[in-house]
């Protein structure tokens, strides 16, 4: 009775809320899209709030944004036209939607992408280009009938350059000129952006020129911006010296005044221009946003070190910082790092430089400094400051994601994170070596009381081409890593992922040691042997089944051979188990550190 009420529509709120639960599960979106015109009503703005970000997969088309273009003005359509490219309205029913009224996210690289890929698998005959879309390249078979295992990829399908190919329209100014339609089509429907990534990249200076004339001209849609990404991450040193590129400077210099305080999460990628013309009007925004929970720093070198200054006017509500691919070498010190006193995630990725010197401010803070995700990536100068930081955040401590390339600094880490955190939830370890089993073992064994997420990665020892031929020390020491693993882990495990070459004896025994789980939901096993690949998921399959474990995801890291006998048995084992064991990809199940952020 309450399920018919529920899709009748009598309880809208309640239906609202469960559809909402399901925002980030596609495939159950979709299928509520075919229920009834009520969940139809609710569901598909959801879906259209950030089309873009679906990537073209087994040779899918841009649908989307031939619905997008089927809503331009007689005048946008007629230059489309001159361009070649003609939209056959007749050729489409009126959409039952508003679909450009929904947009929240708009990442302008993705748009420019997708719009390079759609103009270069558009087909052409006679010199008149339509909107209907040309056979697009298929991969050549990398992946079982079943979608639910993955072997490695042959090559990427999806073109990710922003440079046209080979093509009669030749011009970037078509580019230009759709990606240009598409956001006077968004801001025409008036709407409030959530999110936003603005890339300035050298293709298309005029595109966003143009575009931040018209966001400057219509504060509204970003009047709402919570999550904003700036990326100058270009190639060319100079690129503000371009004078289209003036108008950004003015929208810079507008955005304080502009975005009022909206902002939660603020990125900026520093790219490789040292000039910087840009970073006192990014002092000046950071300033201006006092609801700013976290900062992402991107290619951060001393000459714009300064803006960390300005973090005294968000001392009471970031919570966040990550620094990616900075250099910290010549900078003495980052004395804004004091007012830090609330930070819950902090996490360094590929950066230089980083010593007690530089990074002393964030000792010097007098109250508990109450790190809940810390994340460590790359190689550490001195490791006696992340021997400091967990001496003084350890206890509170409770996500953790290692992976230090050098083995002795991560011999180093891992006694301090054995001596000072006992609170850790989420364990995330890679590049795990022989000497890192016994510290492995003995920190697990430690913070087992609290462990509910776990995924470990051994060290490779060659390249990735070495170790698809089965290099034996990489199988000796995932052996190694599982030896007496079962028997110390939890028996309140929530999630294990498995990234090793494995033995299928040795795993088997593994598993025989798990049998003690009692909430293991996910279950996630990456094989880089490409021997024996269906034993280990025979084994793998009899050990969810009996443990009854809700989800699980195998993946081999091989090229898919049909003639491979060990391929084709894979592939018998997966369709058989589909209909009694719930089987995901792999992607779909990992859990990263990222999802614990706390906002």
């Amino acid at each position: 009775m309450a399920c018919s009420k529920l899709f009748s529509g009598d309880l809208p709120e309640i239906t609202n809320l469960i559809i909402q639960f399901l925002r980030n599960d596609l495939r159950s979106l979709y299928s509520c899209v075919l229920v009834n015109r009520l969940l139809c009503r609710i569901t598909i703005p959801i879906l259209w709030e950030d089309p873009f970000a679906v990537m073209r997969r087994d040779g899918r088309t841009y649908d989307f944004l031939i619905t997008y273009l089927l809503f331009l003005n007689n005048d946008d359509k007629a230059k489309l036209k001159e361009f070649g490219v003609e939209i056959n309205s007749l050729s489409f029913k009126k959409p039952f939607f508003n679909y450009p009224s929904f947009i929240k996210t708009l990442n302008t690289f993705r748009v420019e992408l997708h719009v390079v890929n759609l103009i270069n698998n558009l087909f052409v005959t006679n010199n008149i280009t339509t909107c209907s879309i040309s056979q697009i390249q298929r991969p050549l078979p990398n992946t079982l009938k079943s979608d639910k295992i993955t072997f490695a990829p042959i090559f990427n399908v999806e073109n990710t350059s922003l440079e046209l190919e080979q093509h009669p329209i030749s011009s970037s100014k078509i580019i230009d000129f759709i990606c240009v339609s598409l956001f006077k089509l968004f801001i025409s429907n008036e709407i409030s952006l959530n999110n936003l990534y603005l890339n300035i990249n050298y293709y298309h200076l005029n595109f966003i020129s143009q575009l931040c004339k018209f966001i400057s001209d219509n504060p509204k849609f970003l009047s709402g911006i919570k999550d904003f990404t700036l990326d100058f991450s270009h190639k060319y040193r100079n690129i503000f010296a371009y004078p289209v590129l003036y108008p950004f400077q003015s929208f810079l210099m507008s955005l304080p005044s502009v975005l009022t305080s909206s902002i939660k999460h603020f990125s900026i990628y520093f790219g490789f221009d040292k000039e910087m013309l840009t970073a006192r009007n990014l002092e000046r925004l950071i300033q201006s946003q006092t609801q700013l929970l976290s900062l992402s720093f991107y290619s951060i070198t001393a000459n714009v070190a300064y803006l960390l200054g300005c973090l005294n006017y968000s001392s009471n509500t970031l919570t966040s910082i990550k620094f990616n691919y900075c250099d910290f070498t010549n900078i003495s010190s980052f004395n804004g790092l004091n007012y830090l006193s609330h930070l819950e995630s902090l996490q360094f990725i590929h950066c230089k430089g980083i010593t007690v010197r530089v990074f002393q401010p964030l000792l010097n803070i007098p109250t508990p400094l109450k790190i809940k995700t810390l994340k460590l990536e790359g190689q550490i100068a001195e490791t006696v400051f992340i021997q400091l930081l967990l001496q003084k955040a350890g206890s509170y401590v409770e996500n953790l994601e290692l992976k230090l390339w050098v083995d002795v600094e991560r011999k180093r880490v891992f006694e301090s994170i054995i001596k000072y955190c006992d609170k850790i939830q989420f364990l995330h370890l890679y590049e795990i070596d022989y000497v890192n089993i016994p510290q492995l073992h003995k920190l697990i064994t430690q913070v087992r009381k609290n462990l509910k997420y776990l995924s470990l990665q051994n060290k490779n020892y060659h390249p990735p081409y070495i170790l698809l031929s089965g290099n034996k020390d990489n199988l000796r020491v995932s052996s190694m890593i599982l030896e007496n693993l079962g028997q110390i882990l939890p028996s309140s495990l929530n999630y294990l992922d498995l990234n090793l070459v494995i033995d299928p004896t040795n795993f088997k025994d593994f598993l025989d040691n798990c049998k003690h789980f009692v909430r293991l939901s996910r279950l996630l096993v990456k094989n880089k042997n490409i021997k024996e690949i269906d034993d280990t998921f025979n084994i793998l399959k009899k050990f969810v089944k009996e443990n009854e474990v809700t989800n699980f995801a195998y993946q081999v890291n091989s090229c898919f051979n049909p003639d491979d006998f060990e391929h084709q048995n894979l592939e018998k084992l997966v369709n058989d188990i589909q209909p009694s064991i719930k089987m995901n990809k792999y992607s779909d199940l990992v859990i990263r550190i990222s999802d614990f952020d706390y906002f």
